[in-house]
């Protein structure tokens, strides 16, 4: 082992050597004395060149190894014999925790660092570390300093024996703040961004056999199936279609789902339409299905990574490193990965007046919550100056038929919101057919704590039947002191006799008026309540439904249990008091056992389940026993997810029933599915609403890709074999997601290029990620020119049948290194010389090799 002795008799570098320290930089130094002439052994004889597992090889690592080793300088594969304690003076890369860094000029042996840099390593972590930390290193000055004692200060560097590199681990209090707005593209800015390409199709069928032992039939089959097709990318053309086959007893019947072609731009936030329409209109408009064109200015569907409405903020601090999700009212609106350190979340985006906002982290450790709390806002509530629309028209589905038939009835409907200021938008529609006439108008504003939305609608039909109806809601919350949580929803609506809506035209709704009111609020950190009530009356009925409910809920590490009553009279005069109580207790992040019971009812159920994420492989089950006295059944599911399909059976047995039957419905559903894009077709579990496509080269025929989301590879989404390349679901249109790629079985010194993405994938998209390519060998050589080393020289390395080029530059023994290499034939030029030397790359050839000594010779 080496000691501090060497070092001793080695003088610290200034900063105005570091310049030696390009490309393969290295010198040997045993006992304080270095040998700048001698070339560096052949990398092949030391066995610590080999890496362990995938990724590239650095010049730097492999000038290290050889710089470890003395032998004859004219032969240096000969004699070669390994010098424990040589000091070596190099520049290698700074890792934390996975992730590269500039290299940095760092002594050290072939088995530990000796000294490093301060400023030098200021520089490199400059994007991860506090502004006062990088002055306290940039304050120690650039020459080399102990590393023992940047370990008092919060830095424990060490050598990586697997890839010699310089691995250092950071305090969190000496990090900088990682600011991630869950939205915006532009915080991966060591990510290659990937977007849509121009030619993409998908296709999703799923199978499925349901077999009932008591009605007598043989089982029944459906198969049903979706997909899309792409030209033009982002901005292109979109189809999407569908349908299903019903297979039973030798027939098939088959029903078509939705034919719908659309275009957007998503830079305006606009998309055109054509085809089986269902548009957006407020509830007092109603909706109903046609076909025809339609228009619509749409944020939160295009841009959903542009804040619109008013956004939340979140810090906290981050012990280790971990996969962060963050859930809106139970929902994972994102998942990143973040190092130790502050985190600070900004334009958290809201879908509702007030949303419960969870923070989970999840490290090797498992899962635990880590903050919670409130945002009130709303979804109507536009920003100052922005405006969302919907324009349409067309003619009605057929309600009489099965399937997609339409009327002769023609249908126009429109929609307009605009944000007047930050705290008031204004809102208008209209919904006409030959037989309907409905319009109406809506304000949100921010007041009394929270949003009040009043709405009014007026309608003409058939007979001259005029109506109107009216709605105010209201949801605030932060009444009571900070912790509480508390959230009031109210709501109050009308609706006169003969009022007509597009899904409701003749009046067959019997509501006259409906009041809500709900309150729910935090007694203590484990412990929660609501109180709330309910009114409804009929035009046809003189009484009304009245109820009033409270509940309680407590959590005692795993354990939740709550009740809730209910107490009041329905409309015909029956009187219901109950309760309803539930038990769960959570096994892991994502097992959880639970029972409940309904005394209103005597309904009860108590089950065990385990739930999927969205990685593959992975498998869910949910076994239990529900029912009510007299009729009481046992239940099992499981289902698996595979990179290229998904299964899951089912069975329900009868335990009692009051027909004495003791059947059971047994029922099974596999799924997969094609993806093309790029001219390569690919199976895939779910392609039918956009995927993800990950290529290998051919020189990585052997090789695995792996698929992971975020920068952590805890979650898989999809895995390359032998049925070509990986596939996984696109979930978030429009919005970046970061994706990284691990080749496992890589040949050794093989350089995969770029492993970390960031995607932005269209409405419907085939994103393809390329992974290795021809140009993935690498050389060194030690060129001399009439007997010596080209030491500290630059030129350029010319592809003799392409003419392209790259730089290169030598060490002071004339070492240098050639990198991103296809096959062919390369002339070395050394700059200001008339010297050249030539080499060739075949396809057989090994990713790495150390050509040894390259004589250049003077040319013409």
């Amino acid at each position: 082992m080496s000691t501090l002795a060497p070092l001793a008799a080695a003088p610290a570098r200034a900063d105005t050597d570091n310049a030696r320290g390009f490309g393969a930089a290295a010198s040997a130094q045993v006992g304080g004395a270095a040998d700048p002439r001698a070339p560096l052994a052949r990398a092949e004889t030391s066995p610590a060149i080999t890496p362990q597992g995938a990724g590239p090889v650095d010049a730097p690592i492999a000038a290290v190894v050889a710089a470890g080793v003395t032998g004859d300088p004219k032969d240096p594969a000969r004699g070669a014999t390994p010098q424990e304690n040589a000091v070596l003076s190099a520049r290698l890369p700074i890792v934390v925790e996975g992730r590269r860094f500039q290299t940095v000029l760092v002594t050290a042996t072939v088995s530990e660092v000796l000294t490093i840099s301060p400023a030098a390593l200021a520089e490199s972590l400059r994007p991860i570390l506090s502004d006062a930390a990088r002055e306290q290193l940039v304050a120690l000055g650039s020459g080399q300093f102990p590393v023992a004692t940047l370990g008092e200060l919060g830095y424990l560097v060490r050598l990586n024996p697997q890839n010699l590199s310089v691995a250092v681990d950071v305090q969190p209090a000496l990090r900088a703040i990682e600011r991630f707005s869950l939205i915006d593209m532009d915080q991966y800015p060591e990510s290659k961004q990937i977007y849509p390409g121009n030619v993409a199709g998908g296709l999703t069928a799923t199978m499925s056999v349901v077999d009932n032992s008591d009605d007598g039939l043989g089982p029944t089959g459906r198969l049903g199936f979706f997909g899309f097709a792409n030209v033009g990318g982002m901005r292109g053309v979109n189809i999407d279609y569908g349908g299903t086959f019903d297979i039973q007893e030798g027939r098939t019947r088959f029903q078509r789902d939705a034919i719908l072609a659309f275009v957007d731009r998503p830079e305006q936030a606009l998309r055109y339409s054509a085809g089986d329409l269902f548009p957006a209109l407020p509830a007092l408009a109603g909706s109903s299905p046609f076909v025809g064109i339609s228009l619509q200015r749409n944020y939160q569907l295009l841009q959903p990574a542009r804040i619109i409405r008013p956004t939340g903020r979140r810090s906290f601090l981050l012990e280790k490193a971990a996969t962060v999700e963050v859930y809106s009212n139970g929902t994972l609106i994102n998942r990143f990965a973040a190092g130790p350190g502050p985190i600070d979340l900004a334009d958290i985006p809201v879908a509702n007046i007030t949303n419960n906002i969870e923070i989970v982290v999840e490290d090797a450790l498992g899962r635990r919550e880590l903050d919670s709390f409130a945002l009130a806002n709303d979804v109507t509530l536009l920003g100052a100056g922005l405006d969302e629309f919907s324009v349409s028209a067309g003619f009605l589905r057929d309600p009489n038929r099965d399937g997609y038939a339409y009327s002769n009835d023609w249908v126009m409907a429109a929609g307009y919101m605009r944000g007047v200021s930050e705290r008031l938008t204004l809102g208008a529609h209209a919904a006409i057919t030959k037989e309907l006439q409905n319009g109406g108008a809506s304000v949100a504003f921010a007041g009394l704590g929270g949003v009040i939305l009043i709405e009014g609608a007026a309608s003409r039909a058939v007979g001259d039947r005029t109506g109107f109806a009216a709605s105010i809601g209201y949801r605030g919350g932060n009444f009571l002191p900070s912790g509480t949580n508390d959230v009031l929803t109210a709501r109050l609506d009308y609706s006169s006799e003969v009022f007509s809506t597009l899904a409701d035209p003749t009046s067959a709704a019997d509501d006259r008026w409906r009041a809500a009111v709900d309150y729910r609020f935090n007694l203590t950190e484990d412990t929660s309540a609501l109180v709330g009530g309910t009114y409804a009356d009929r035009h046809s009925v003189g009484r009304a439904d009245k109820f009033v409910t409270a509940g309680i809920n407590h959590r005692i590490g795993r354990l939740q249990a709550s009740v809730t009553g209910r107490l009041g009279q329905d409309a015909l005069g029956r009187t219901d008091a109950g309760a309803f109580f539930t038990l769960s207790m959570i096994f892991g992040d994502r097992t959880i056992a639970s029972a409940s019971y309904d005394t209103l009812t005597n309904n009860g159920r108590v089950e065990f389940s385990r739930t999927r994420r969205a990685q593959a492989p992975d498998y869910s089950y949910r076994v239990g026993v529900e029912g009510r006295p007299g009729n009481r059944q046992a239940f099992g599911q499981a289902a698996y997810t595979h990179s290229r399909f998904e299964a899951d059976a089912r069975l329900i047995g009868n335990l009692e029933s009051e027909g004495g039957s003791r059947g059971r419905t047994a029922a099974f559903r596999v799924q997969t599915g094609l993806a093309f894009a790029d001219g390569t077709v690919a199976l895939g579990r779910d392609p039918g609403r956009g995927f993800y496509m990950v290529r290998r080269h051919p020189s990585l025929e052997a090789a695995d890709l792996v698929l992971y989301q975020g920068r952590s590879q805890n979650l898989p989404l999809a895995t390359s074999g032998t049925l070509g390349p990986a596939i996984a679901p696109v979930n978030s249109p429009y919005l970046p997601t970061e994706l990284t790629v691990v080749a496992n079985n890589v040949p050794t010194g093989y350089d995969v290029g770029d492993t970390r993405f960031v995607v932005l994938p269209g409405a419907r998209s085939g994103v393809v990620i390329n992974i290795g390519s021809d140009a993935f060998r690498w050389r060194l050589a030690t060129l001399y020119v009439e007997g010596e080393p080209v030491d500290l020289n630059y030129g350029e390395l010319v592809n003799v049948a392409t003419g392209t080029s790259q730089s290169f530059f030598t060490n002071a023994t004339g070492r240098a290194r050639f990198a991103e290499l296809a096959p062919g034939v390369y002339e070395i030029r050394l700059a200001g010389r008339a010297f050249r030397g030539r080499f060739t790359v075949l396809n057989s050839d090994a990713p790495f090799i150390d050509m040894g000594v390259i004589n250049l010779e003077r040319s013409p």
